[in-house]
């Protein structure tokens, strides 16, 4: 059986912003200041929906533009807030997003996404499709049948009510048929529908089983006493137009048929740069991109060479050099080295480890505070090092420290990440090319991996000075060259030599706090 996935973008899109903006809350944005936070949210739930077995897609949203129920009621859904400008800067980026995974989108004047998806819904049902709804909205409920179900979202998308005809009845004591009345009588405030003032859920659901219908209510309103009679009868024009507004069209003017609606999967190449592009780096490394040729690995290659020797290694050690040690995890103090890339920015290489940390030239070379070199991660070359018995000098510039005084947002990030944010894609993720978790392990076709070191050196002498531009423009060039730089060897001697501890003074404070803690 064919499937079609209808989803309501604006109450997706809503969700994924208020999710994600709470009181308190910081926004996520990048580097540039754009907005990304109901972005992200709303990628994760679109991950969650692509889940289910479908192959026809499509993603509906309103307007903004009056609708025939504005006609119908001038009163309709005033009173609305505004959107956040947080927001509303969004959507752009949402329909670029669709695009990108080849969801199919669509929105049309005058009309509402309820009557859009309703009027799939029912082109879909009549053709014997299975039609799977995805919204917060309830009155969507109205068009469950055998066909159709509808997944009403709570908390995102880690739980999903699924409303299917049997269960609707389960939930609210009738049949689907019946809905529409039983909205109408409670109104709904949301969308400023007046309903009966004074009739709630309780009693609509009650008025509902007893009578069926509003009409049938009506006809009936004689035996129904006390207050709630009177509350009926004084608004019964108010029921029936409330009726009108929460019933969803669903014949639509559109020449947009099913067949427009099959869904392709994406290029996951193309979007791992949209994730880029937005700089979304958690959501990139997720994405596994198979039958890639290695040749294409980076935009622009480099050539390096591979340093075999002593006498190689000494000839090639010079001031203002690149140098990129490389590790099999993020424990620097544990990790095992897998070479050292260097680069001046035209020549690159690669050194394993063995060659040198016995080589008598790198030890006179790395621990020369006159020559100058440049790295990044500074603290963890420093304690690294020393545990093979090199005092690191000479650094003037670390790429990390620099990143994370031009945003902190990605100072926290892999180094290709960093990159990434500051324009700069010649560099492979690390997943990419060593695999990750239990699976990580340096690339069985060993030059892949050597390149890959190399490469990040290139890099790191590349970006200097963009991010150098930038701190200077930021104020932040002293707090970088006279805290930032030496505090990293502070801290690099404070990790690896430790600090002592007096025990008996802390036994004597324990027992001082908990003293306290007692009488309070």
């Amino acid at each position: 059986m064919k499937k079609l996935i209808l989803i309501d973008g604006n109450s997706l899109l809503f969700r994924a912003y208020y999710a994600t903006a709470y009181p308190g809350a910081t926004l996520m944005k990048t580097s540039k200041g754009q907005y990304t936070n109901a972005l992200f949210a709303f990628i994760n739930m679109i991950d969650k929906i692509k889940e289910f077995k479908f192959d026809h897609i499509l993603v509906a949203f309103d307007t903004g533009e009056p609708t025939f129920r504005h006609k119908k009621y001038d009163n309709y859904k005033a009173g609305r807030a505004d959107l956040p400008e947080e927001l509303e800067t969004q959507f752009p980026l949402i329909y670029e997003y669709l695009k990108t995974i080849n969801f199919n989108q669509y929105s049309l004047v005058g009309y509402e996404a309820d009557d859009i998806i309703g009027t799939f819904a029912k082109k879909a049902s009549l053709e014997g499709f299975q039609v799977e709804i995805f919204s917060s909205d309830r009155d969507l409920l109205q068009l469950v049948n055998d066909n159709v179900a509808v997944n009403l979202l709570k908390k995102g998308m880690k739980e999903i009510e699924r409303f299917t005809p049997d269960y609707f009845q389960s939930e609210f004591g009738f049949e689907v048929d019946k809905f529409i009345d039983y909205k109408a009588l409670m109104g709904d405030p949301s969308d400023n529908i007046p309903g009966v003032p004074g009739v709630g859920p309780k009693t609509a659901a009650k008025l509902i089983v007893d009578y069926s219908s509003i009409d049938n209510i009506y006809q009936n309103l004689g035996f129904i006493k006390g207050a709630l009679k009177d509350k009926l009868s004084e608004n019964k024009s108010q029921a029936y137009t409330s009726k009108e507004l929460v019933s969803i069209f669903c014949d639509i003017p559109t020449n947009l048929t099913l067949n427009d609606l099959v869904y392709q999967i994406e290029d996951p190449q193309v979007l791992i740069e949209f994730y880029q592009k937005y700089e979304l780096h958690s959501l990139a490394r997720t994405i596994k991109v198979l039958q890639v040729d290695e040749t294409e690995l980076t935009k622009n290659e480099i050539e390096f060479k591979i340093i075999n020797s002593e006498l190689e290694l000494e000839k090639i050690l010079e001031p203002n050099l690149s140098l990129y040690l490389e590790m099999d995890n993020e424990n620097y103090h544990l990790a095992n080295i897998w070479g050292l890339g260097i680069s001046n920015g035209k020549k690159n290489y690669y050194v394993s480890a063995d060659l040198f940390l016995k080589s008598p030239a790198f030890k006179v070379y790395i621990e020369n505070e006159k020559i100058n070199k440049i790295t990044y991660d500074l603290k963890s070359l420093i304690v690294k090092l020393k545990y093979h018995g090199l005092k690191v000098a000479g650094f003037s510039y670390d790429l990390l420290l620099a990143a994370y005084l031009v945003d902190s947002h990605i100072g926290k990030e892999e180094l290709a990440r960093i990159l990434l944010a500051l324009d700069y894609q010649d560099v492979e993720y690390d997943e990419l090319v060593y695999g990750k978790g239990v699976n990580k392990a340096f690339p069985k076709d060993f030059e892949k991996g050597y390149y890959h070191i190399a490469n990040k050196a290139h890099a790191i002498y590349k970006i200097k000075d963009k991010t150098l531009r930038l701190l200077k423009e930021n104020k932040q060039i002293e707090l970088f060259e006279n805290l930032e730089l030496p505090l990293a060897n502070v801290l690099a001697n404070m990790e690896y030599q430790g600090l002592m501890v007096n025990y008996e003074e802390l036994l004597s404070q324990e027992k001082t706090l908990i003293k306290e803690i007692g009488d309070l």
